[in-house]
């Protein structure tokens, strides 16, 4: 009994209990932190971190800084704050003429995810979807997506898993 007690205020120590932490390379934990947790909408923090996603070192392909940045801008826009979604794509409209892999790359994930969530949908997605969507129409707002893109896209929504007659 006195040990069962002593166990609960002072548990032993084991290795297995302890979650092994992910070790993620310095780029990629330097573009979390510009991202997503840096990231705000106001033009000073938009301003800063365009420029130092420009410092990058896009030259050296082993890095895959194109893949990277959109990998984490798109995370930022699902797991960060849905405020932040309009200061990725104006992110996006600053590093379009330096970096343009950075729009095109943004554009296709953001297509590719709302074409996977309507294709398996799932009631926990749906949050995720509507920041996707969001996105979306912030990289139209920059002028990063023509309307003829949103207009293709509201109707693949509209008609999508339904037969369309052919007489029409």
């Amino acid at each position: 009994l006195i040990n069962s007690a002593f166990y609960m205020v002072s548990p032993p120590q084991t290795t297995s209990s302890k979650q092994k932490r992910k070790v993620v390379p310095p780029l990629e934990a330097y573009l979390r932190h510009l991202l997503i947790d840096r990231l705000a909408n106001d033009d000073k923090t938009i301003s800063f971190v365009s420029k130092q996603l420009q410092r990058l070192p896009w030259s050296d392909p082993t890095k895959e800084c194109g893949a990277l940045v959109c990998k984490y801008m798109l995370k930022a826009c699902r797991k960060g704050r849905y405020e932040a979604v309009g200061a990725v794509a104006s992110v996006a409209a600053a590093l379009k003429r330096a970096k343009p892999e950075i729009s095109t790359r943004l554009i296709d994930g953001v297509l590719e995810e709302l074409q996977w969530t309507m294709e398996h949908p799932n009631f926990r997605d749906q949050q995720r979807t509507i920041a996707c969507a969001r996105l979306l129409g912030e990289l139209h707002v920059a002028s990063l997506v023509p309307a003829s893109l949103i207009i293709e896209q509201l109707y693949h929504f509209v008609n999508f898993g339904h037969e369309i007659p052919l007489a029409l």
